[in-house]
């Protein structure tokens, strides 16, 4: 191993996040619940809940799509298409789709309110509503949306589609969860958002596909308990000038390419909001935290990007060619200036791989002086006298060359060195399965528990 790199803590993201609502008995009828009678049974140690957890369906509509003759919506008489349902759904309603198979749509304007979503949603267990074409299910303009229990496969490009109808100006697209919702086989993304803002993706999956989430100028989103198999481009992508989006709790499996790429070389249009005179950055306040990653080319590529941090991760495999690289992209778009790529905090992650792969690797126009690299593991699994990376910035209170002790699920078993070894992260308070972390923490993403 040769060389590596993490930037300064940002800020809480502006919303809750937390485990897919439970069914409901069709029309369901009674009060909305007020978003503070939950407040109490907030686990400070996992993902928070969303804003639209709490909250109950004032009337349900009914979708089959192997329904005939008279369609209204009801029970007995479903209508044929969502596309039928939301032109009539109001806030508050539940769109129910039937097990089946459907043919994805464009759908504009869905709109509920903070006390009454509007929910498009299938059966909570198999078998599944199943979308499957050419072309995505896009939402362009949503407002207030929950979408869950869903399934999406054999897409050529993306499976799901939110974005702002091009509105760069106005906030026309916000507050959408998509909770248990699985996407396998996508030319491009499982999930691609674009200018929305306050998104939350949660308990979901995305296998074989180039970008598992897709991220194009949305603010305040978090990824929470996210399965990634197989993508092959990248699994997390955001650019566009995304910030405020935390990624954690996450499993990543079998990567060809990028695993995180945090920025990239969007066009001036693709940003929100739209370009300063300076001070722009493709990605800003990213938080990565608590996932398991198994293979890629680059664990984490910072291009233009400021204001990271990635911590408590368990990074393992013999893909790897780096596992931090800056990369400056661009530094101007039509006389508009952008921040050098390099603000970068990594603190607590355990690194065990195989192969000579670079630990930071800056390329030209970059700077890491600002970085900061503390209590990090690290450990070259065929030949542990060369496992300690070469760093831009010294690194603080790291390890090199002994076993962290996890397992490649993530489990961390008792003597290994990773325990009780790191430094506390505001905000990173529990583990992967969100059980509160002790101090001192170990490094990574769990603490062990007798289980292996």
């Amino acid at each position: 191993m040769r060389r590596l790199g993490v930037l300064g803590l940002v800020a809480s993201c502006g919303f809750r996040l937390g485990p897919a609502t439970s069914e409901r008995d069709a029309d369901v009828g009674g009060d909305i619940a007020d978003a503070g009678d939950i407040d109490a049974a907030i686990n400070p140690c996992e993902a928070p809940p969303t804003w639209a957890d709490g909250r109950v369906p004032a009337s349900t509509l009914h979708v089959d799509a192997t329904a005939i003759g008279t369609q209204d919506g009801s029970p007995t008489h479903p209508f044929l298409t969502l596309g039928q349902a939301v032109a009539v759904a109001t806030p508050g309603t539940r769109i129910v789709l039937a097990a089946g198979s459907y043919t994805p749509e464009t759908l504009n304007d869905v709109r509920g309110t903070a006390v009454a979503p509007i929910w498009i949603e299938g059966p909570v267990t198999p078998p599944r509503a199943i979308f499957t074409g050419t072309t995505s299910l896009h939402l362009v303009k949503p407002q207030y949306v929950v979408m869950q229990h869903l399934a999406f496969t054999g897409f050529t490009g993306s499976a799901i589609n939110l974005d702002d109808g091009g509105d760069r100006l106005n906030p026309v697209a916000h507050h959408v969860v998509i909770s248990d919702v699985h996407v396998t086989n996508a030319g491009a993304s499982a999930f691609q958002i674009t200018g929305v803002t306050d998104v939350a993706i949660a308990d979901s999956s995305a296998t074989d596909v180039a970008r598992a989430v897709q991220l194009i100028g949305v603010q305040r989103a978090i990824v929470a308990r996210l399965a990634v198999t197989r993508a092959t481009f990248a699994a997390i992508h955001t650019a566009g000038g995304s910030s405020d989006v935390e990624i954690r709790d996450s499993r990543f499996e079998g990567s060809t390419g990028r695993v995180f790429w945090i920025g990239g070389s969007s066009t001036e249009n693709e940003f929100r909001p739209v370009l300063a005179p300076t001070g722009n950055a493709e990605a800003s306040n990213i938080r990565i935290f608590n996932n398991v990653i198994h293979d890629g080319t680059a664990a984490f590529t910072c291009s233009v990007c400021t204001n990271v941090l990635v911590a408590a991760n368990y990074i393992h495999g013999d893909l790897f060619t780096h596992i931090f690289r800056f990369v400056q992209e661009h530094g101007t778009i039509n006389g508009k200036q952008f921040v050098v790529a390099g603000g970068l905090r990594a603190i607590d992650n355990a690194t065990e791989i195989s192969g000579n792969a670079v630990g930071v690797r800056m390329e030209s126009a970059t700077d890491c002086s600002a970085c900061v690299f503390d209590h990090n593991l690290w450990f070259r699994v065929d030949d542990p006298t060369d496992s300690t990376p070469t760093f831009p910035v010294p690194e603080t209170g790291g390890i090199y060359g002994v076993r962290s002790g996890y397992t490649p699920q993530g489990e961390l078993c008792t003597g290994g060195a990773a325990i009780g070894a790191g430094a506390l992260v505001p905000g990173v308070l529990g583990t992967i399965e969100g059980t509160c972390r002790p101090a001192p923490p170990s490094i990574g993403p769990n603490e062990p528990d007798g289980g292996c």
